[in-house]
């Protein structure tokens, strides 16, 4: 959270993009992705968040007993 919090801070603050890209350069290791005949795949995943009641509701038919994950 810290490294994405300086490059947000980064962002908000540098003149135009060839002072963010010195930044950027300077505080953080900067690497280039190689890939298979110049192609790379980035993934990523997330954790969704579920909205629930613990009683049906006019919104929520089916309570939650219990963490739908586990």
């Amino acid at each position: 959270m810290e490294s994405q919090a300086a490059f947000l801070e980064m962002v908000r603050t540098a003149s135009g993009p060839k002072d963010l890209n010195e930044r950027v350069r300077k505080e953080f290791l900067v690497y280039k992705a190689a890939g298979r005949d110049g192609q790379v795949l980035f993934t990523g995943y997330f954790e969704p968040t579920l909205q629930g009641r613990l009683r049906p509701d006019s919104s929520f038919k089916y309570p939650i007993h219990r963490n739908p994950m586990t």
